[in-house]
């Protein structure tokens, strides 16, 4: 079939995230600014995709699946995260809280590609019917 799997689509958005954040902490000017934009773009797709792949993989407990993955967003994205990064950009040079956001990148990528083809499987299997 042609349909793309959700799993690959977050794999690959994860590749770019981590590609387009060490980009940005490296580069300057106008590189800088297009890592960025295409970090936005990465980030953008991976929640609701993430929340695609939940109702494939999980159809039984979807309330419960949405809500594991919505609160760390919520919580995670805006009060935690963003407090953490000014925090520690405040105490240290900007490119040091960059690569702290690098290293969680990096570990969202491997936590993901540990489970990646277990995932990729079963979602496979249940878009066959």
């Amino acid at each position: 079939s042609t349909t793309i799997r959700n799993s690959k689509i977050i794999l690959i958005l994860l590749v770019v995230q981590l590609m387009s954040m060490s980009t940005t902490w490296l580069g300057i000017g106008p590189l800088a600014l297009t890592s960025m934009t295409l970090n936005g773009i990465g980030f953008s797709g991976i929640y609701p995709t993430s929340l695609a792949l939940k109702g494939i993989l999980f159809p039984i407990i979807e309330g419960s699946a949405l809500g594991i993955l919505s609160t760390p967003a919520g919580a995670g994205s805006i009060g935690l995260w963003c407090g953490t990064i000014d925090y520690l950009a405040g105490i240290v040079v900007m490119q040091t809280g960059f690569f702290i956001i690098i290293l969680a990148c990096l570990m969202s990528f491997l936590l993901f590609i540990t489970f990646y083809r277990r995932m990729s499987s079963r979602e496979s299997r249940v878009q066959a019917g």
